[in-house]
């Protein structure tokens, strides 16, 4: 029988290409409002006192930071979130798919008490005798990114301390916390964001993966 499990990789792949031009796209455009606000600026200020000018750049300074360097960590993190969901929805589909191919009985569903990745990871290893993805350190990365696709959806973006092998292009920032009535020292917690090397290690992991999962694919970019 052909293995139908190649169209939810088919789909799979399309999907990060289009994520990957979607982030190329946002960032080229993200830039050059960036500098075409700060051409506008100085042609402004160039006939203002040196303390006119303070004042107008001061009236500039929120709407630049916010361009400049928060539009670019909440674009990243949109990515990472989108991309992680369709890691998710692929391993779905590929174990459905799977399911038909090799005409078992029992589908990833029937698995109880876990969900998500854990539980299609769980029936590719045990139904389709397909171990070596989930030794892989893209795979132990990938829980990494659970845990922090987690954090943001679920805690804020806050975390306890990192999960497995921090990511290139994570920022981590610690948060002291102090208890209200005694102001003694509570355990740390952090928040974290992805600088501008992350995204393209993130697509990189999800590749690696897919090599693992199916090594005679040979779509990928």
């Amino acid at each position: 029988m052909v293995d139908l499990s190649r169209a939810a990789l088919d789909l799979f792949l399309l999907r990060l290409n289009t994520l990957k031009n979607l982030y190329e796209f946002q960032v080229k455009h993200n830039i050059e409002v960036v500098k075409s606000a700060e051409k506008m600026i100085e042609e402004d200020a160039q006939n203002l006192s040196e303390k006119e000018k303070e004042e107008y750049y001061s009236f500039f300074f929120d709407d630049h930071h916010e361009y400049s360097s928060v539009h670019p960590i909440l674009m990243r993190e949109g990515i990472f979130l989108q991309a992680y969901f369709y890691f998710e929805a692929f391993l779905n589909s590929y174990c459905d798919m799977k399911t038909m191919s090799l005409n078992l009985k029992k589908s990833y569903r029937d698995i109880e008490d876990t969900h998500g990745i854990i539980r299609a990871m769980l029936y590719i290893k045990r139904s389709c005798k397909n171990k070596e993805p989930f030794v892989s350190k893209e795979w132990k990365q990938i829980l990494t990114y659970k845990y922090l696709r987690n954090s943001l959806v679920h805690e804020n973006g806050e975390i306890e301390k990192l999960k497995g092998e921090r990511p290139k292009g994570l920022v981590l920032t610690e948060q002291q916390r102090y208890d209200k009535k005694t102001g003694k020292p509570k355990k740390s917690k952090y928040t974290f964001y992805f600088d501008e090397t992350f995204i393209n290690h993130m697509f990189n992991t999800y590749i690696g993966f897919i090599k693992h999962l199916n090594p005679k694919y040979n779509r990928l970019w």
